[in-house]
């Protein structure tokens, strides 16, 4: 319908595929039971079977009187409507699934997952770049932005853009936000979202819409930080900083409406809103289920307008969707499953015992990636090869960076040498979610059978995050990280926390200066100036040698090992349209609400 689609039923889905009815039966029926011509159009068109939807009140042009049979309504409805036909209807109500509530807030400063910002942030707040299918960079709040030289960035506000508290998007309100974000670690306690402000020596508002900063020196990944997820753009209205984290008030396309934790969230179309255009549907609702069958049951009753399959996307189950009367999309996700290791010195040495290089790198040549693509994808993820997403330019497209693994001899002796002959014991930590176990459980396996008995432990995301920052009682996590353009953010995070967060316990315990001796930290220090000498050059050909130096380094000390990258399959209700597959990171274009409307 026009209004909406018809969500109130349960069981509207299976009865509409029980029930077809012909377009040229209905239309007959409608001009018999006195149905205005105008009150119906086709969305599409061609054979009998077009669907049918109510127009919008000013559409109603048709003259009802004429209508004597169906022929006459369906000449009604082509004189009145012609433009109309399958085209966007507005209104009606976006139900979709969360695995957790946001247990970071809704404040995207503090915020260190993209999990939040695919489910509730990238609604509330738009960023000041953003980026199209191909992930090049293209304006959202900013229209424009400059870069005199390699120093110097200038973003000029789109005109007449405001927050959802009727404040401007302007300069002003940028220069607050980027003293906001310097001063504000995330939940971490780190500074994930500074990253595009880290390098500024001066910034500073030239007018009221144009701002300006300058660099120390240059920087590569500045104006990606500006469209990461959540990173440094996200924009909060400057009088609400202290009230975000449960009050959200942005300049994206929804405005929150309730927030209930471990139930749903809801949200409304905003009015205000820049792009609103292409913001179609009324409301939006994540209803929290923690289990992904219980999700995916929900979405084949009706009640849900799109979902992932529990596991994955098959082949065998795209065939059977598409033969049901659903829509499905496929293609690789962002996401990429990684090892990461214990390597704090202030815990016992049987916590820490990866400090030693050769466990690490034992660990690495354990695993079959191949093998655990094949197992928990069907071969329609990716097997890696190297530290970052597949989809990454900065990977040399004929390069194996872990063309030496497996190799389980080598592995084994390597245990060995380290003193742990009859096995490694200790603690792998697992996200619960389906598609992370998927995966994880093929690793834990695999390195089982390697003689690391390690106890596989998991949890919701947020325990496994707060069991892993506080670097006790564990040695070893499978984490899900992200990273479809540039793989600075990721190789910098993770250098950060090694450094910062698990070297961080006295003062000055993460300074390598202060400690010649660590030689962990050195390699670290060794590894953190290959990230500063691959984020300088100007070009992306510039760049490729220092992340080719860098992926080999990183492989050879292990820091952490990129294990496989996922694949995306999403599968839609069969009256949604602008259903779209995004490439560059397996998302819904329009992030999932933007392009989007209902034609039943």
């Amino acid at each position: 319908m026009g209004a909406g689609p018809v969500t109130s039923d349960r069981n509207y889905w299976s009865s509409a595929r029980r029930r077809r009815i012909s377009r040229r039966a209905m239309l007959g029926a409608s001009a018999k039971a006195g149905i205005g011509a105008a009150a119906l159009a086709l969305a599409g068109c061609g054979d009998d079977d077009d669907t049918l939807v109510l127009l919008l009140p000013e559409e109603e042009e048709a003259d009802e009187a004429a209508a004597e049979d169906g022929d006459q309504v369906e000449e009604a409805i082509e004189e009145a409507v012609p433009r109309r036909i399958g085209g966007p209807n507005p209104g009606g109500k976006l139900t979709l699934t969360w695995a957790q509530s946001n247990s970071g807030g809704f404040n995207p400063y503090i915020s260190i997952t993209s999990s939040d910002h695919l489910g509730y942030l990238g609604y509330l707040y738009d960023s000041v770049l953003g980026f199209d299918n191909q992930g090049r960079i293209q304006p959202e709040l900013a229209e424009s932005w400059e870069l005199p030289d390699d120093l110097t960035y200038v973003f000029n506000l789109r005109p007449g853009t405001i927050f959802q508290d009727g404040a401007p998007v302007d300069a002003h309100a940028m220069q607050a936000n980027m003293d906001y974000v310097l001063e504000t670690p995330d939940i971490a306690g780190l500074s994930t979202a500074r990253a595009g402000v880290s390098k500024a020596v001066s910034r500073e508002v030239i007018n009221d819409l144009s701002w300006r900063m300058v660099n120390a020196e240059p920087f590569a990944p500045t104006l990606v930080n500006f469209f990461s997820s959540p990173g440094t753009g996200m924009l909060i209205s400057p009088a609400h900083f202290e009230t975000a984290a449960s009050d959200p008030v942005g300049a994206g396309p929804l405005r929150q409406t309730g927030y209930h934790e471990g139930e749903n969230w809801t949200a409304e179309r905003w009015d205000g809103y820049w792009d609103e255009a292409n913001v179609w549907v009324d409301e939006v609702e994540q209803v929290i289920v923690s289990d992904g069958n219980s999700q995916w049951n929900a979405f084949l009753a009706g009640d849900v307008s799109w979902a992932a399959p529990p596991g994955g996307m098959t082949k065998r189950l795209q065939e059977d969707l598409v033969d049901d009367g659903y829509q499905v999309l496929t293609g690789s996700a962002r996401t990429w499953q990684q090892t990461w290791f214990n390597i704090d010195p202030s815990r016992e040495p049987e916590i820490s015992l990866f400090r030693d290089p050769r466990l690490r790198r034992a660990v690495h040549l354990a695993i079959d990636r191949a093998a655990i693509n094949e197992i928990a994808t069907e071969n329609l993820g990716k097997a890696s090869r190297g530290p970052v997403s597949q989809e990454s330019w900065a990977l040399l497209p004929d390069k194996d960076y872990y063309a030496d693994a497996p190799n389980l001899e080598e592995s084994y002796q390597l245990r060995d040498a380290a003193g742990y002959a009859d096995g490694v014991p200790g603690v792998y930590l697992s996200f619960a979610t389906e598609f992370h176990r998927r995966m994880a459980e093929p690793v834990h396996n695999q390195l089982r059978e390697a003689g690391f008995d390690l106890e596989f432990l998991e949890n919701t995301e947020a325990v496994i995050i707060e069991w892993m920052l506080g670097t006790e009682e564990w040695q070893m996590a499978v984490l899900t990280w992200e990273s479809p353009f540039d793989p600075d953010p990721v190789l910098r995070n993770s250098i950060s926390a090694l450094m910062s967060w698990q070297y961080g316990g006295e003062p000055g315990r993460s300074d390598p200066a202060l400690h010649p001796d660590d030689e962990v930290l050195q390699a670290l220090e060794g590894s953190r100036q290959l990230v500063e000498a691959a984020a300088v050059g100007p070009s992306q050909d510039d760049r490729l040698p220092h992340y080719d130096a860098l992926f080999q380094n990183w492989t050879d000390n292990g820091w952490n090992y990129h294990i496989a990258q996922y694949s995306a399959g999403w599968a839609g209700q069969p009256n949604l349209r602008g259903f779209e597959f995004r490439d560059v990171d397996g998302w819904i274009v329009g992030d999932g609400v933007k392009y989007l409307w209902f034609d039943t």
